[in-house]
């Protein structure tokens, strides 16, 4: 397999995301819109530690996906 940083411009392939890859990153961008009114008109400690506990979980499912 060539790695397409070390192979000559010439010899470069093109890559291009698939539809399941867009609409994965949609799906992620929806889920960490959806996690920002976890906190709500308040920002307090609470608040705050639960978003980062759930934006954990939802990056690591994302990249567990990928």
């Amino acid at each position: 397999m060539v790695n397409i940083d070390e192979a000559p411009k010439d010899t470069r392939i093109e890559r291009h995301a698939s539809w399941a890859e867009l609409f994965f990153d949609l799906v992620a961008v929806a889920g960490v819109a959806a996690l920002a009114h976890v906190l709500g008109p308040e920002l307090d400690a609470a608040a705050l530690g639960l978003y980062a506990l759930l934006f954990l979980a939802l990056w690591l499912v994302a990249r567990r996906s990928a």
